[in-house]
């Protein structure tokens, strides 16, 4: 089988895609010697491949082109190149595909979503370049790669793609990166790019959406708070941020602690990796994350914002922070810096990050998309989180914690349900599943059909079975209503939220609802969406109770009763907002980490998707509400809506009220510090009732505060 490989995006400065193409065929190089293999590379590029062995490899050189004639010649010239090379495979691994490839099969590989879910960070050049390359690249594959189940995940609801040619294969890392224990080479390296004090580091494009601006503003509290005596190292190439980074410096003096190295060369990024008292990631959006898994591969801990890579590949993640809290950020290093030791600290199963191993899995891909491979590639799979052992302790209690938080809903939970929402602890679903089997937990749960709840609460599931029924009966009685709100201008983003949500109604329930509007005309929707609600009955049915501006919003409140809210919303509508806002909001991995950012429940409820005259008719509506003689009124609406409700709500309710021009919140019966107290005395209750389980909760490390810890 002739395979080609389009390797011609490869920049001079490699990143995560350029690391992903060098990695990979080096990688077929050396596993794969039946098939032949065609890559189209720019000549400067070919001394990048020198290392490896070319015998089943032709390289085709192609001119220099720059970046308009590169994106030209991929999408109209590789249709003739196919033919001319007699090509059974095509593999684009930088989403540009061919504009058509006659009998050839088409394999293209994802990297991120980034243009859909941040789209503001990039040029409109860019948007528009990569927001219609990528549908076109679904349209024509064959198979997709995605590097990681999150950007599979978004694949699959912001395209519409189908799941059953879409697999996850996780890349690699280089040899290269491992520990370097020799003091000399450390003090060379560190001495050649002018650092002579211990040092943070961290790696990557000075993109925007790198976050580096929260970063360095964390940093900057942190010296004047309690000076560590580390510097700040930043490594990586000049991107779109690179300007705003340089005057953040600037304004705040530290140009003498925080070092801009730019690109450095390959052979120094382990040593640099390797000399750092600290890792640091602070981007608000990842595809996978290299560098962290590199810093980890080279025994340097890690503090990061939630990264694919670290959240599916790996227990052993140090410290998770939420991407824009700067006040986290500081707290999170002043403790990394104290509290940490570099034994032990390494990435585990380092083979499975070889990049033979990701070859050996692409392959297979080819074959299966060539007709060459029986049936589906179903022992591609994820590394496990765990490996097989006893149970922790701190699983257990994390196991049984989750089972009585939903038992003060009613609500038994299946073994699925347990691991999607287990609190405080990160574990594979077999070790859930054997921690439901310990003696600790047998004692004190019972299964009911394959449900699990307290022991005397066997009721629970005969009640489960007949909310879930009522709960479909309310979505589809009022299923024109939710569509009918979706289709309103300035709506953004709808997602149920409360016990429609988990199918948890009784006969009198109400529908929860989050909404994204867009912040300059909020107030005038929301009062347009209430008069009419009121005036036709249903106003009493739907709680609008939580409305944003933005779906960047970062919410405040940080607590369990809060983290699960929102990691069980479930976006009927807009599911970019909904993404770009869970990414904002990586804090409540802190309380439930096994959450990656996605709605795991999505189906519970057909997606509400509007008809083309809907959505013409809802842009036609925005475009006159955008005009200056609306402006006036939306700021009427929001002075006087804002001083009836401050009028009608007692003193006693303020605490669950936030009004601004940019966030409406109306939880008048504010239920959180009710339910946080009610889980407190019924897991003492609980304790009380067995020593053993008693004693482990004492000794967890995984119950401070709710928040996830990581034992090294």
């Amino acid at each position: 089988m002739r395979i080609g490989i389009d390797a011609t995006s490869l920049p001079a400065s490699l990143a995560g895609a350029g690391r992903y193409i060098r990695g990979l065929i080096t990688g077929l190089a050396s596993i794969d010697s039946d098939h032949e293999y065609v890559v189209f590379i720019k000549k400067t590029d070919r001394s990048r491949f020198q290392h490896i062995d070319w015998s089943n490899i032709n390289f085709i050189d192609i001119p220099y082109l720059n970046r308009p004639a590169r994106l030209y010649w991929e999408f109209f010239q590789t249709s003739h190149v196919i033919t001319q090379h007699k090509l059974d495979v095509w593999h684009a691994p930088h989403y540009i595909v061919p504009r058509s490839a006659g009998h050839c099969k088409i394999v293209v590989t994802f990297h991120d979503m980034v243009f859909y879910i941040f789209p503001e960070l990039y040029s409109w050049v860019k948007r528009a370049t990569f927001q219609r390359a990528l549908p076109h690249a679904l349209r024509m594959s064959d198979h997709i790669i995605a590097t990681s189940e999150a950007t599979k995940n978004e694949i699959v609801h912001i395209l519409k793609a189908r799941t059953d040619n879409i697999t996850v294969i996780h890349s690699g890392i280089d040899e290269a990166f491992r520990p370097t224990a020799d003091a000399r080479l450390l003090h060379r390296v560190q001495k050649r790019y002018g650092i002579t004090t211990p040092y943070i580091l961290t790696v990557g494009t000075l993109d925007r959406r790198k976050n580096l601006q929260t970063l360095i503003q964390a940093y900057h509290m942190l010296i004047q708070d309690k000076d560590p005596g580390c510097a700040l190292v930043i490594v990586g190439q000049k991107g779109n941020g690179h300007l705003e980074l340089v005057r953040a410096i600037a304004e705040r003096n530290l140009e003498k602690r925080i070092h801009l190295l730019g690109y450095v060369e390959e052979e120094d990024l382990p040593i640099l990796y390797s000399g750092a008292r600290l890792f640091v990631s602070s981007s608000r959006y990842e595809g996978y994350g290299f560098p962290a898994l590199e810093a980890l591969a080279c025994g340097t801990p890690i503090l990061s914002s939630p990264s694919p890579s670290i959240l599916e590949t790996t227990t052993r993640t140090g410290l998770v922070v939420e991407p824009v809290n700067v006040r986290a950020w500081c707290e999170r290093l002043d403790h990394a810096l104290n509290g940490t030791r570099r034994s032990d600290r390494h990435l585990e199963n380092l083979e499975n990050y070889a990049w033979q191993n990701v070859a050996d899995k692409t392959v297979r891909i080819y074959e299966q998309a060539a007709g060459q491979s029986p049936g589906r590639v179903s022992d591609i799979h994820r590394q496990p989180l765990e490996t097989e052992g006893p149970v922790p302790d701190a699983c257990s209690f994390a196991v049984l914690k989750t089972i009585v938080y939903a038992d003060l809903f009613d609500y038994p939970l299946t073994m699925e349900e347990i691991h999607q929402n287990l609190f405080g602890f990160r574990a594979s679903r077999t070790m859930v599943a054997a921690a439901l089997k310990t003696p600790e937990l047998t004692d004190l749960i019972t299964f009911e059909q394959g449900y699990c709840m307290l022991k005397g609460r066997s009721h629970l599931y005969e009640e489960r079975l007949n909310k879930t029924e009522e709960a479909q009966r309310l979505f589809e009685r009022h299923r024109k209503l939710l569509y009918w709100l979706c289709s309103c201008p300035f709506v953004r983003m709808m997602s149920l939220s409360g016990a429609l949500a988990f199918k948890n109604c009784k006969e009198d329930s109400d529908i929860d609802l989050f909404l994204v509007i867009d912040k300059k005309r909020l107030w005038t929707i929301y009062a347009f969406l209430a008069v009419t609600a009121k005036l036709i009955g249903k106003r009493e049915l739907l709680c609008l109770n939580y409305i944003i501006g933005r779906s960047d919003t970062h919410i405040k409140d940080q607590d369990i009763f809060n983290a699960h809210q929102i990691a069980n919303l479930r976006p009927m509508y807009g599911w970019t907002h909904y993404r770009k806002f869970t990414a904002t909001n990586g804090w409540v991995m802190g309380y439930l980490p096994q959450w990656n950012g996605h709605a795991e429940g999505t189906h519970t409820f057909p997606e509400l998707k509007l008809s083309r005259w809907a959505a013409w008719g809802k842009r036609l509506l925005e475009w006159i509400g955008y005009l200056p003689l609306f402006q006036p009124l939306e700021w009427l609406i929001f002075k006087l809506y804002k001083k009836r409700i401050e009028e009608t709500i007692s003193p006693s309710q303020t605490s669950g009220v936030y009004l601004t021009r940019d966030r409406i919140k109306l939880h008048t019966n504010d239920h959180r510090h009710r339910f946080l107290k009610k889980f407190e005395d019924r897991i003492t209750e609980v304790m009380e009732q067995h020593e053993r389980m008693n004693l482990i909760a004492q000794e967890s490390h995984t119950a401070h505060n709710g928040h996830m810890t990581v034992k090294w």
